[in-house]
């Protein structure tokens, strides 16, 4: 899988996230990620994963939905990968967001242990947007969005396209 891109979700919500974005390869084969994040609120409760994947001549269509509570999708799907985050920004693992600046140095991603519990994909071009939703009264209140899309290709066949990249946004909702 390669990583292309991150992009801001069409549904925001209400909770204002600020991104500042940097990848790097280390060694040619690892991607760093560097970047701090904003959250003007906490973010708790619920989680919610669509991914899409490209038509040969167009359209989009979902091949996967995920809802769960935040603590659970984490434990089930990437705990390793949310302790990893977590610790690439000099703080504990936790089940939410808090309100306030996340400054993240050098997170290398292992997917590995996201992967082993989802469905073989095809190779093509994907879009993964998760949205993050809080607890208000027994609703589920819409609080963020973040995207991104990835290829999955063969082993072989993956280079990588981008050194040193820097992207930044910020998501108002």
């Amino acid at each position: 899988m390669s990583a292309k891109h991150l992009y801001k979700c069409s549904r925001m919500g209400r909770n204002s996230v600020t991104y500042s974005t940097k990848f790097d390869i280390i060694n040619g084969t690892a991607v760093s990620y560097t970047g701090n994040i904003t959250f003007d609120r906490d973010i708790d409760g619920w989680i919610k994963i669509n991914v899409d994947r490209k038509g040969k001549v167009g359209p989009w269509s979902n091949v996967i939905t995920i809802t769960l509570k935040m603590c659970e999708a984490l434990e089930r799907y990437g705990k390793k990968l949310a302790e990893d985050f977590f610790a690439a920004a000099g703080k504990k693992f936790e089940c939410s967001f808090k309100k306030g600046l996340l400054m993240v140095k050098n997170f290398i991603p292992d997917f590995t242990t996201v992967t082993k519990h989802l469905i073989v994909l095809p190779y093509g071009e994907y879009r993964t947007e998760v949205y993050f939703y809080s607890n208000n009264s027994n609703a589920k209140v819409l609080e963020t969005c973040v995207g991104g899309s990835a290829e999955v290709r063969p082993l072989y066949e993956i280079q990588h396209k981008f050194s040193n990249v820097t992207s930044g946004f910020i998501i108002k909702g």
